[in-house]
């Protein structure tokens, strides 16, 4: 019943010898009973447990029926299950969408298991000598054969420096892994093999294609089309930014007139600048139905330890906390698939540091008019920080030897047997290659960074309430094809975006295409921290002086500094309060 709140329209176990599964389904695709849940192969070998979609099934289906197969549903858990018989772990190649399944194999007596290439859906293992636990969330695993629940301090210290989590197989549980994206595992008799099945290729400097906003408008308008595939309403997340309402809008192209797209918002008062941007999606797409929630410091304050308990570990900022309450508003007006804009900022090369890198690496790799030409452009639209892209202007080692530096400054709060033991700081200076600098740090924003934890928390959130997010701008078609253009294309005239926004012309309103400046999420967290009222303030410092990972007197001098008004403080005082109500709930109140 851990991971009740994930399928909250039927539940199936299928048990034999030496093997149970049990599986809690959404219904999206074929609501029938057919679609139930472990299914049976109709040859009755295999035996399959999915969470996800898959987003081309209609396609499978279709060769998979010209090569001589039936079907007795119109699932795509059984498209997926009569692929894997006919093609092995090659199926997985073909695939388009988001999973992570098992599927038992009666006559050999092993498990083969699969995760999406981006890691949208989430499989966890434990191995406890010759068995084998999965699950879609870690708290389930904390509920089997005793498990200790001791941290995992390379993780834990990756996150306090770096706010990065997912980055690895490691979970913030010792004993506790996940399988990473792209990649499969075989099980049997307690040996575990776990294989790579898909990587993203950089290409070298001078082995790109020619940019074309007809092919790129294409792909992101077939990545919409396969995600709206679904027997139940879908709605969208739009904030009003480039992203979503991109999504959002060909996602309003794809409905008919007299349909209603329903779109959910999350704004402040006063609300960001980007938010404006919602009203001119809904005029220019009258279908569009957009409903707009206001969270305050109460709700915050509501919310954190519930939000807390679905993530299983900690998170970043308190945008992690308006979506989760969004995520209750969607449900609550009858949607359960969600189109969102998550991945463009990477793919694209969206946040400001992305154009700050670009920048100072056309010095390291001596594209000085590219460099020239570029500055221009941007400085017409705001300042570039002239400190930031000279750092990155240096040889590689001496970047990251000044980053790891300022991230050691950053850490003086968490107790010191815990710096030094974060892999993060020291991951960066790997052997360089052939590709673009600015290549490989959208790659790592992709496979390392951002992503992963994103991911995680929109799957977390939407879940906890029975509502799946899909995330169009991480069809991996899309990612490849962004991948094999010129950096400076993603750049071009000093924005980011600028492919996006080339593509997007026509499609989303000419003030969005035309915004500056990247707001992200909106969740204003310092004003939210400093209107706790003294029973909570009290309560956050008792958790952390009781957490041995902390360091309290550090933390307490970060937390003064704060509360008088210098916001530079707040990563710190906010990763200690989160990292230390998830101590007292997940490790010391364990059963």
């Amino acid at each position: 019943m851990a991971v009740a709140h994930r399928g909250p329209d039927d539940a199936g176990i299928w048990h034999d010898t030496g093997i149970v599964l049990a599986h809690r389904r959404l219904s999206i695709i074929d609501l029938s009973p057919h679609g139930h849940q472990p299914m049976l192969s109709s040859c009755g070998r295999y035996v399959i447990a999915l969470n996800g979609e898959i987003y081309n099934y209609l396609e499978l289906r279709a060769e998979l029926m010209q090569a001589g197969e039936t079907f007795r549903s119109q699932s795509d858990t059984e498209v997926l299950l009569v692929a894997f018989r006919r093609w092995g772990p090659d199926c997985l190649a073909k695939l388009n969408g988001m999973w992570a399944f098992v599927i038992w194999d009666r006559r050999e007596q092993r498990v083969f298991a699969g995760r999406d290439r981006f890691g949208k859906k989430p499989l966890y293992y434990r191995s406890v000598g010759r068995r084998m636990y999965f699950a879609s969330e870690i708290k389930a695993l904390l509920e089997v054969d005793a498990a200790p629940r001791e941290v995992d301090v390379e993780a834990l210290a990756d996150f306090c420096a770096e706010r990065v989590s997912d980055h690895t197989d490691a979970t913030f549980f010792r004993g506790i892994k996940q399988l990473p994206p792209a990649h499969y595992l075989w099980w049997a008799d307690g040996s575990v093999a776990v294989s790579r099945y898909w990587t993203l290729e950089l290409r070298e400097r001078g082995d790109y294609e020619r940019p074309d906003p007809e092919k790129l408008a294409w792909l992101i308008e077939d990545a919409v089309r396969l995600r709206l595939r679904a027997d139940t309403p879908v709605g969208c997340l739009l904030s009003g930014g480039i992203d979503s309402s991109s999504v959002t809008c060909l996602a309003a192209r794809g409905v008919p007139p007299s349909s209603t797209l329903r779109a959910f918002s999350t704004v402040h008062d006063p609300p960001v600048d980007e938010a404006k941007g919602i009203e001119s999606v809904v005029k220019a797409y009258p279908q569009i139905r957009c409903e707009a929630d206001q969270p305050t410091a109460q709700d915050f304050w509501r919310d954190l330890d519930g939000c807390l308990w679905h993530q299983d570990e900690p998170f970043g900022d308190a945008s992690m906390l308006a979506h989760f309450r969004l995520m209750r508003v969607v449900r609550g007006a009858g949607i359960k698939v969600l189109l969102s804009g998550q991945g463009a900022d990477e793919v694209f090369g969206g946040y400001p540091g992305h154009l700050w890198h670009y920048l100072g690496t056309r010095v390291r790799i001596g594209e000085l008019r590219a460099l020239v030409k570029c500055w221009r452009a941007a400085s017409t639209r705001s300042p570039v920080p002239l400190s930031t892209a000279a750092v990155y202007s240096m040889p590689h080692p001496v970047e990251w030897r000044v980053r790891r530096v300022r991230a050691r400054l950053d850490l003086d709060w968490l107790a010191p047997e815990f710096r030094e033991t974060t892999v993060e700081l020291h991951r960066g200076c790997r052997s360089l290659d052939a590709s673009d600098p600015s290549d490989r740090v959208l790659h790592d924003a992709i496979a390392h960074r951002t992503i992963p934890a994103f991911l995680h928390y929109e799957d977390r959130n939407s879940m906890a309430f029975g509502v799946e997010c899909r995330v169009p701008f991480l069809d991996y078609r899309l990612v490849q094809y962004a991948f094999s253009l010129p950096p400076a294309a993603k750049f071009e005239g000093g924005r980011t975006k600028a492919l996006l926004r080339s593509a997007m012309a026509g499609v989303v309103p000419a003030d969005i295409l035309h915004q500056s400046r990247k707001q992200g999420y909106p969740a204003p967290l310092s004003e939210w921290l400093r209107a706790w009222d003294p029973d909570r303030r009290d309560r956050c410092i008792k958790a952390v002086a009781s957490c041995a990972l902390i360091h309290k007197a550090a933390w307490r001098k970060r937390l003064d500094r704060f509360e008088r008004g210098d916001d530079a403080m707040l990563p710190a005082v906010w990763r200690g309060i989160v990292v230390a109500l998830w101590h007292r709930r997940f490790i010391d109140q364990a059963p």
